[in-house]
């Protein structure tokens, strides 16, 4: 595996961190595995669609990118997309069962189960 440089993204976004993985995320987001440090996989924008910061849940990793993208955390496949009737900007937070991000007019809340 490719092993992963510190601050990778060199930009202005911190990196993110579940109890696996730290999510480096500029362009694209980069998966870098705690314990050997080596990339674990990376995420693409789809087109020329920016990604939001991720917010990791229970093995899943959340993404906006106009609409709400879910991957699973150890493998970086998707898992679902989910369209809430506007565009989505970025995820503000996870709170209990629910996922609440923000899209260009409203925050919508949206189930995890």
């Amino acid at each position: 595996m490719e092993a992963a440089s510190p601050n990778q993204s060199g930009g202005i976004n911190p990196p993110v961190a579940s109890d696996r993985h730290v999510f480096d995320f500029e362009e694209r987001i980069t998966a870098v595995d705690l314990v050997t440090g080596a990339v674990a996989w990376k995420l693409e924008p789809e087109g020329t669609k920016l990604l939001s910061a991720p917010v990791c849940v229970n093995g899943t990793v959340y993404v906006a990118d106009g609409a709400l993208q879910a991957f699973d955390e150890s493998t970086g496949k998707k898992v679902w997309t989910h369209d809430p009737g506007a565009y989505v900007s970025m995820l503000v937070v996870q709170r209990g069962s629910r996922l609440y991000p923000q899209t260009v007019d409203r925050l919508a809340a949206v189930p995890l189960d």
